[in-house]
Parts: structure tokens; C-alpha cells; sequence
């Protein structure tokens, strides 16, 4: 369920009424509505409603809503379209709404006072019609929304290509993002809600380079978009004055945070069943194996709860690769699995979640508290018990047994059910026998450590319980690659992950490929971006950190999947398969089809866990496999 913010309708800027009553509308750039929207991104759906309207009132609403467009001269994209518009990701229909929408070219001079009474004429054609019609659907709110190309997911984020990317930008841009970030803060409707500033090329040509040159911030969802304009405006004055051509960008969203914490038994729908499938690698075949491996999902080997007291999961996320360290006191090469500290964290007393199942601030005091602020080395005393990490993890174990039970209970005998009952009961006795225990956490940098640079540190150290849980640092396979839609030309395909070479990230091109494999999404292929973005997460909000400065890494235009949440701690590697980085968050634009991601250079890495030690790690490496 969505945090509150997502579901708070836009604040109004003006009213009307029609045979039903008044009624309100927003209007902000981009997008006018009545009743006022919520904010982005929305999801629409087909529900009972909206076949009721359709049995009852056929097209008209539609035909009525493009009539009143043609005669306004509202150029549109296509014809208005009936759907139940909700929150995306809500599984509360009574928080949704039927809207007939319409997709139109928006024009900041004429389009606002144009659109404003577009909307308010439909909405009192679509009141009427609803009224006259018969008592079924004559109790229904039905919602008229026009929104601009800008804000529909059909736009493209793509890496700067290195014709436009200038000496002179590249001088600049760290002005223009500290100006950007100024001038942010100066507004009450962004002061303390920026979440990402970045630049990139953003717009809906499928020719990459043809999009403009985009100065890209994100927001949380508390700030009101109703009152973005003097905000957009004044910064648009400020890029103006450096004449690289740039454009302001502004949109609710942020960086992903962990795997969702699901409560146990809450039943799934057959969507909600196949979305795990799609989109987190959950399955109902796979093979439980002692090894673990890089790209595999690990987490907390124990549940968390909510604040009503019920038991949830504690979330997930992923083995970037093993590691090899040499210390003081073990002169031997010794493995340990790489990971992200927030992929841990809930593992440690302490760990709270908010109403809205979000991670809040750990109690005071707590192992956790203290862990944010000062790490976990390998000698740290815990006042509580610390959960193991698990491979599998459980989420995926229970998705499994759920949707496998299911099966077995509305199928006939059969070989079939069969093999699923044996399946079954092999993987409950994997998970009973103790057999999913994978490590401890050995040493992680917890929230407040950063590179030289002002990267953001977050890595966790997992010491295996014994040598047979030790899995390979092997890299996808040609057939791997060939089952998801990112099979790229050149690869290291089915060969183990190399040691990172000279200066890594910091001497990787602008615009080169690079990839990762991560637990929910495989493996998947990006473009790597030069220019740092500024990013602010909201899970260490309550250590009042400085923003950081983030390395990303842009999904291609096809691959509408780069990093879900469950992807954290993946390891990003180059073509000749050499590590480069650690993936830590995945940051979906609401207006793009693709993704990008924040990256931390893995020799940053490296560094940081040996200046952590004290002089304690003397070498670390990849793990020769």
C-alpha cells in the first residue's frame, strides 16, 4: 500500500458545478483534473465500474469529451480513453477513480486556461450523461484528466552522448546543480523534499539524441505539485543564464528503497501473483542449492513487524559477488559475499517500520542505531541477537509454498500435482532443516561513511557458516542473456567476474555498456553516465546526512526493467567482465519507460572496508573462483 503522500490529491486551484454538484479541479503544468489528481505515477486498470459504464453508456462519454477538445482546438495524441485511474502499486480500489483521460500536446501559453476549461466542460457532460443513465452506475464519481506527452511514460532518459557533452558543461554542472539545489531549498514547496538532481537527455524521441538536454529533479511525495511553477520558473532563469541549452524537469520519486515488506498471509491476486513473477524473479521451480552464488537474492533470516504488531518480511536483496581478504591476523585469502548495508540492516534489534511500511528511524538506543552511525566491525559486541542472512530468502520461499499449496488444493489428483506435492515438501525440508542459513554479517559501513568524493557508502560483509555455502563469481550465460530482453553483443558470457582494473569507474568512457545481475531483475544492461547526480534517501533521513553524489547508470531504451527493489548490492561489471561497482538503488522516472541507477565505484569500495578495518584488512579482491 502507498504511503499517504502518494495518495493526497493535488491541491485545487479552482471549482465548478454540474447536475451532480460542485466540483474541483487542479490545474499545474502538464496536467488538469477533475476532481483534482493525485500525483504521479498513476496505473490504470479495467474494473467492474468501468464495464458497467461501458454496458450503459457505450462510447459516449469518450465521443463527448473529443468533441469538446476538436472545439477548444486541443490537439490531442490519440482518442480519450476510459480506465480506472489509481496510485500505481495500490491494492485499495476504493482509493481509485473511473477517468476518461486524454493524452494532449500541451503549450505553456495557451494550453493552461485552455485545458482548465476543457476539463470543466466535460466534467459537467460526463455528470449529466452519469445521471440520465440507469441506477447502476448513477452513483459513480466518474474523473475527467488531461495530461501532457511530458508526464505520460513515454519518455526516454538517455546518457549525454559526447558531442554534447562539453569542457564547458562539464565544468559548470557542479555550479548549476549547487544553484539548482539552492534554489530548491529557497521554495517551501521543495525546501526538505528533494530527492535526486541529475542531468541527463529526457523526452519521447525514440532518437536519443533528438531530447533535450535536461536538468532532472525529483521530489518527494509531500511537496505539492500545484505549487512547482515559481519553482520550475526560477530555475529556468538560472539555466538559462549558462547557455548550454538545458531544461527543468520536475516530478515526484525518488530512489527505490528495499524490497517491499509484505505481511505473511495476505492473499494474492492472479496479477499480484504474476507481477512477482515478472518482475522479482519469483518462481515455483527453482533449485534450492547449498552454494549461493553471485546475483543471488540473501536478506534477514527472520521475520520484523509492523507497527500493529503483526509479523512481515523482512525484505531481500542481492549477492553482488564474493570476496577475498587478507588480515592481520588471517594472512590466507579469505571469501566473504558483498552486499549493500541497507540490504542487512533489518537483521540487526532496532529496525522499525512506519504505518506506511517504509523503514522509519531505529529505536533509541539500539544495535541499529548504532550501527547507522558507526558500522559493524568484525569485533562489535551486540546487545541482541543478530538474525543470520538466508539464501533463499524467505519471501521468495513463501511465495512459492503459497501459490504451490493453492495449486495442489484446487487440482485433482494427477503425476502432475505429484511432482508439485514432492517439490513441496523437499523445499519445506530445505527451510526446516536449517539448510537456507547462509552467513553472518561479518563487517558493514553503516549510513554515515563516504568516499573522498562524497559517494555514498553502503556495503555489508557476509561471512558464510561453512565452506560448502561458498557459490562461484560466475557472470551470466549466453542462454541467461538470451532469455531476458537485454542480450548484449559483447560480454564475458559464462566467465568468472574479473578484478576491477586502474581507476574503474572514474576511467570508464561516457556512454559505455555496462552491466549487472541482481535477484529481481537478472541480468541487464545500461549505459554508464559521467556526470554525478545529487541524491538524498529517505531511509537515513534521520541522521540529517549532506546529500551525496552519485555515479548513475542509464537502462537502455528496450529495457524497461534495470534494477527493481530486491537488486540492491548487485555487482555492475564491464564487457570485458571486469567489477566496476555495486549497485545500491534503482530510481524509476514516472515519466520515462526506462530506468536508471546509482552506482558506487567498487575500487571506492574496496577502499573504504580497508580504511574501516583500521589497518585490521590488508588486501581485498575479487574471490578466484
Amino acid at each position: 500500500m502507498p504511503p499517504d503522500a502518494r495518495r493526497r490529491r493535488t491541491e485545487h486551484s479552482s471549482s465548478d458545478s454540474s447536475d451532480a454538484g460542485p466540483f474541483l479541479v487542479s490545474s499545474v503544468r502538464y496536467r488538469v483534473a477533475a476532481p483534482p489528481a493525485r500525483p504521479l505515477p498513476n496505473e490504470n486498470r479495467w474494473t467492474k465500474e468501468c464495464g458497467l459504464i461501458q454496458k450503459f453508456l457505450g462510447v459516449t462519454l469518450e465521443n463527448g469529451f473529443a468533441d469538446i477538445l476538436r472545439k477548444n482546438d486541443i490537439e490531442v495524441t490519440g482518442p480519450p480513453e476510459l480506465a480506472f485511474r489509481c496510485v500505481q502499486g495500490d491494492d485499495d480500489s476504493s482509493e481509485g477513480q473511473p477517468t476518461i483521460i486524454a493524452v494532449a500536446t500541451w503549450n505553456e501559453k495557451t494550453s493552461p486556461p485552455v485545458w482548465e476549461r476543457a476539463v470543466k466542460q466535460t466534467k459537467r457532460f460526463v455528470d449529466a450523461k452519469v445521471l440520465a443513465s440507469g441506477p447502476e452506475i448513477r452513483g459513480l464519481n466518474v474523473g475527467v484528466e488531461m495530461i501532457a506527452e511530458e508526464l505520460t511514460p513515454n519518455n526516454y532518459v538517455s546518457c549525454i552522448p559526447n558531442n554534447e557533452l562539453t569542457e564547458s558543461l562539464v565544468r559548470d554542472w557542479d555550479t548549476i546543480k549547487a544553484n539548482v539545489g539552492r534554489t530548491l531549498e529557497s521554495f517551501p514547496s521543495t525546501q526538505g523534499q528533494v530527492t535526486s538532481i541529475s542531468l541527463f537527455k529526457l523526452g519521447s524521441s525514440a532518437n536519443l539524441e533528438c531530447n533535450p538536454l535536461t536538468v532532472y529533479i525529483s521530489v518527494d511525495y509531500e511537496s505539492e505539485e500545484a505549487r512547482w511553477p515559481p519553482v520550475a520558473n526560477e530555475i529556468q532563469r538560472g539555466l538559462d543564464s549558462y547557455g548550454h541549452n538545458l531544461r527543468v524537469h520536475i516530478e515526484h520519486g525518488g530512489p527505490e528503497s528495499y524490497a517491499p515488506f509484505r505481511p505473511l498471509l495476505k492473499p494474492m491476486t492472479p496479477q499480484q501473483t504474476q507481477e512477482k513473477r515478472d518482475f522479482f524473479n519469483y518462481s515455483t521451480d527453482r533449485l534450492y542449492k547449498t552454494t549461493v552464488g553471485l546475483g543471488e537474492d540473501i536478506g534477514p533470516a527472520g521475520y520484523i513487524k509492523k507497527p500493529d504488531g503483526e509479523e512481515t518480511m523482512p525484505g531481500a536483496g542481492t549477492l553482488g559477488c564474493w570476496v577475498e581478504m587478507k588480515t592481520t591476523t588471517t594472512r590466507e585469502w579469505t571469501k566473504y559475499a558483498l552486499t549493500n548495508y541497507h540490504v542487512v540492516r533489518p537483521a540487526l534489534e532496532g529496525f522499525q517500520l512506519t504505518d506506511k511500511l517504509t523503514p522509519g528511524a531505529p529505536k533509541v538506543p539500539s544495535d541499529l542505531q548504532r550501527a547507522d552511525l558507526g558500522g559493524i566491525a568484525p569485533n562489535t559486541k551486540f546487545q541482541s541477537s543478530v538474525m543470520e542472512i538466508e539464501h533463499p530468502t524467505r519471501s521468495k520461499h513463501c511465495f512459492a509454498v503459497g501459490v504451490l499449496e493453492n495449486v495442489i488444493k484446487e487440482n485433482p489428483p494427477s503425476a502432475e500435482r505429484a511432482e508439485k506435492e514432492e517439490y513441496l515438501d523437499s523445499i519445506n525440508a530445505f527451510f526446516n532443516d536449517g539448510k537456507h542459513l547462509f552467513g553472518k554479517i561479518f563487517a558493514a559501513s553503516g549510513y554515515r561513511r563516504r568516499s573522498p568524493t562524497n559517494g555514498r557508502m553502503d556495503w555489508a560483509l557476509i561471512k558464510p557458516l561453512n565452506a560448502n555455502r561458498v557459490g562461484k563469481n560466475t557472470l551470466p550465460t549466453f542462454e541467461e542473456w538470451r532469455n531476458t530482453e537485454n542480450l548484449p553483443l559483447l560480454v564475458a558470457q559464462g566467465k568468472s567476474l574479473k578484478q576491477p582494473f586502474e581507476n574503474g569507474l572514474r576511467s570508464t568512457m561516457n556512454g559505455a555498456f555496462i552491466y549487472k545481475t541482481g535477484s529481481s531483475t537478472g541480468p541487464t544492461v545500461g549505459v554508464f553516465s559521467r556526470i554525478k547526480s545529487d541524491v538524498t534517501i529517505k531511509d537515513d533521513a534521520h541522521l540529517a546526512l549532506p546529500v551525496s553524489e552519485e555515479f548513475v547508470y542509464i537502462g537502455e531504451p528496450e529495457t524497461e526493467r534495470l534494477a527493481n527493489s530486491g537488486d540492491s548490492g548487485s555487482v555492475v561489471f564491464d564487457k570485458q567482465g571486469r567489477a566496476v561497482g555495486l549497485l545500491f538503488r534503482g530510481h524509476k522516472a514516472p515519466s520515462a519507460l526506462n530506468q536508471f541507477a546509482y552506482i558506487t565505484p567498487i575500487e571506492d569500495v574496496f577502499e573504504d572496508i580497508k580504511r574501516f578495518s583500521d589497518g585490521q584488512v590488508t588486501d581485498i579482491r575479487i574471490a578466484e573462483d
